[in-house]
């Protein structure tokens, strides 16, 4: 396994590790961890998934000279994403968690477009249209030609959204995060941080978390992406600077490694494992999940994306 961005892995797991333990494990418990926290860190950590996408698109990724160049692109994506979200797409369907009219609107990921909603992978399908406007932004690019683009961008979907309203809201409410992972990929030369920014930023962090509570309907978007940016930035200095035993490196190298495949799976570990045995407390379904699902998930993601970079000789990076 290549040598690995590790502050970009501590946060990916500790944004995946929240979703998956925190929020959509929530859903087999009757929703005990629910409030306006957990939903301001819900959205926090998407955004944070969406920006380190960005972020390593860049880092990843030449900047775009021809028509080669961008298949090359579009083929390495889509064998990325596409075979295992549309195995978890069918597994889905067959486990009753998704309807056939979502089952075939996520294949062609026309679910963002017709008001679709299917749980948890509406993430997938969103991914891929970022990875698709990226050939936009990164075709033959330069800081003028990025801005306008991502703006005119923007712009557009926020048309669409109050005419038609037939687009997912998530594009909309993730974009921003997704560009600010580009930029500061590509201008990291200018955010060296120092010790008092970055508890400025975490400041920042927790100013915005307050006043969203305060008037949690306006500027919603705003709110959420300054939350996003203004955790992921001083996250990302602090977590390159601290030294980190090669042991537990490994360990979360390998859950960064995972990630993508426990999103995927971890809905259908945990319908198995309430389907095998289903605790009678809320509690103790909590506990169940966490011991025995949570490991089986982390396990067999790893596991399943090493077969599958075995399987076609690419490695996952982004």
């Amino acid at each position: 396994m290549r040598d690995r961005f590790i502050e970009i892995d501590i946060l990916r797991v500790i944004a995946i590790s929240f979703i998956i333990m925190v929020r959509h494990i929530d859903d087999y418990a009757s929703e005990m961890f629910q409030s306006q926290l957990v939903r301001d860190l819900t959205h926090v950590s998407l955004g944070i998934l969406v920006l380190i996408s960005g972020y390593l698109l860049v880092k990843t990724t030449t900047i775009f000279r021809s028509i080669a160049d961008i298949k090359s692109y579009l083929y390495k994506k889509i064998l990325r994403i596409y075979p295992l979200y549309v195995l978890v797409l069918f597994l889905f369907y067959l486990l009753s968690i998704i309807s056939s009219n979502q089952l075939y609107s996520g294949l062609l990921f026309y679910n963002l477009f017709n008001g679709e909603h299917i749980l948890t992978l509406w993430y997938i399908s969103m991914l891929m249209f970022f990875y698709i406007i990226f050939i936009a932004l990164n075709y033959k690019s330069n800081t003028l030609r990025l801005f306008l683009i991502s703006a005119a961008i923007f712009f557009l979907l926020i048309v669409e959204k109050l005419t038609l309203n037939r687009l997912d809201g998530n594009l909309i409410l993730y974009f921003p995060s997704f560009i600010c992972g580009i930029f500061i990929a590509k201008y990291s030369h200018y955010l060296k941080l120092t010790i008092n920014k970055s508890i400025f930023m975490i400041g920042l962090f927790l100013i915005v978390l307050f006043l969203k509570h305060l008037a949690p309907s306006k500027l919603g978007i705003i709110k959420v992406n300054m939350m996003i940016v203004s955790f992921a930035l001083p996250s990302m200095y602090f977590f390159s600077k601290i030294k980190i035993h090669a042991v537990i490196r490994k360990f979360i190298i390998n859950l960064s490694y995972a990630s993508f495949c426990m999103y995927l799976a971890h809905r259908i570990i945990f319908e198995i494992a309430l389907f095998i045995y289903k605790p009678t407390s809320d509690i103790a379904t909590l506990l169940y999940l966490y011991l025995v699902a949570i490991p089986i998930i982390c396990t067999l993601a790893f596991y399943t994306q090493k077969f599958y970079d075995k399987l076609f000789r690419y490695k996952i990076v982004v």
